[in-house]
C-alpha cells in the first residue's frame, strides 16, 4: 500500500496513518495520478480565473490531490466522517499536499465557493453505497446518488459548466453513468485493466457538464 507514491514502512515511519476507509481507498485509488494527467492533458482554454479543484467526497484524497497537483492548483475538499477526516487530515498534511480538507457534506463545499469559470473541476467519487452483505451495488442505492449529486452540482454553481470527474465501478448498473451524464460530453476515460474480484475494478470518467 502507498500514498502518493510513499510505501508503507516510509509511510509508517513517517507517522502517517492510514485508518479505516482510507485505507481502502488507498489501494483503490492506485490510478489517481493518471487521471490527473488526464485531466491536464485536456488543455483546456484559459479563463480569468484558475480552475477550482473540488473533491466532493475526499476519502483518502488521492484523486483530488493529483487532479489539484497536475493543474498547479490547491483542492478544496469536504470529508464528512469524522476518522476518515481526521486521518486524512493528518496524512495530507505530512506529505505536503496543498488540499484544503474540511469535515463537511459535499453540498456545504459546493455553496461556500463561488465558480470560477467553465473548466471548474468537481471530483465525484463518494463512497460505494453497500448491500446488508456488505457488498458494493448499484449507484442509485440509498445514499447520494449520482443524479442527486449531478442536481446539486448543477444548483450550486447556478448552473454554470463545469468539468465532473466521476469514478465507476463494475458493480454499478451498466447504463447509470451514461443515462446520468447523457447531456454532457464524454472527454475521456482511464480504464486500467481488471485487477480485482468483480465488484470493485474501477474506471474514471472526465464530462464537460454544460450548463
Amino acid at each position: 500500500m502507498s500514498l502518493y507514491g510513499i510505501p508503507a514502512p516510509a509511510m509508517e515511519s513517517a507517522g502517517v496513518r492510514v485508518h479505516g476507509r482510507t485505507a481502502v481507498e488507498c489501494c483503490v485509488d492506485r490510478h489517481a495520478m493518471t487521471v490527473g494527467r488526464a485531466v491536464y492533458g485536456l488543455q483546456l482554454p484559459p479563463q480569468p480565473l484558475p480552475p477550482l479543484v473540488l473533491d466532493l467526497f475526499c476519502g483518502s484524497g488521492n484523486l483530488g490531490y493529483w487532479i489539484s497537483r497536475c493543474l498547479g492548483v490547491p483542492a478544496y475538499a469536504a470529508e464528512l466522517d469524522t476518522d476518515v477526516h481526521d486521518a486524512t487530515r493528518h496524512n495530507l498534511r505530512l506529505v505536503g499536499a496543498d488540499v484544503r480538507l474540511r469535515r463537511a457534506d459535499y453540498r456545504e463545499l459546493l455553496g461556500s465557493l463561488s465558480p470560477r469559470g467553465p473548466w471548474d473541476v468537481c471530483v465525484l467519487d463518494p463512497p460505494p453505497p453497500e448491500d446488508p452483505a456488505g457488498r458494493a451495488v448499484d449507484a442509485e442505492a440509498p445514499g447520494p446518488s449520482l443524479a442527486q449529486v449531478l442536481d446539486d452540482i448543477r444548483s450550486a454553481r447556478a448552473d454554470r459548466p463545469c468539468v465532473v470527474v466521476v469514478r465507476t465501478t463494475d458493480a454499478m448498473a451498466d447504463d447509470s453513468p451514461q443515462e446520468r451524464f447523457a447531456s454532457a460530453r464524454h472527454l475521456c476515460a482511464v480504464a486500467p485493466e481488471p485487477a480485482s474480484p468483480p465488484g470493485f475494478n474501477t474506471a474514471f470518467h472526465l464530462y464537460a457538464v454544460p450548463g
